[in-house]
């Protein structure tokens, strides 16, 4: 499973995040957020056959992962956590958008909604 599922509403439409954190291999992250997706499309059927979403609501899947490789190397200079640069977008199956982020401590969840639509 993932290490994070993180809803947010944002200007009434839903958008479903499945966060993996790696600091090592990253190369077995995408079962992981595949597994997210089923959990977010099961839990998402669940609220809309009881009633809490109406029917035709899509919500948006978004695909994080964090990647901090374990490097001994500190780099001089300003850091770019802060305004999220260096954020890769790709797309992967089952997900609206992906993200691949690099040696980045802080992400704000209302930029990557904005560079996803």
């Amino acid at each position: 499973m993932c290490d994070a599922l993180i809803a947010v509403v944002d200007h009434s439409k839903l958008y479903l995040f499945a966060i993996e954190i790696k600091s090592g291999n990253k190369d077995d992250y995408r079962e992981q957020l595949a597994n997210g997706r089923h959990f977010w499309r099961w839990l998402i059927a669940l609220y809309k056959e009881h009633g809490y979403l109406p029917p035709q609501s899509e919500p948006l899947y978004i695909a994080v992962l964090i990647w901090k490789p374990r490097e001994k190397q500190v780099r001089k200079g300003a850091t770019a956590h802060r305004s999220n640069s260096g954020i890769k977008a790709a797309t992967q199956k089952g997900f609206d958008t992906r993200f691949e982020i690099q040696n980045h401590n802080l992400i704000i969840l209302r930029e990557l909604i904005k560079k996803s639509t």
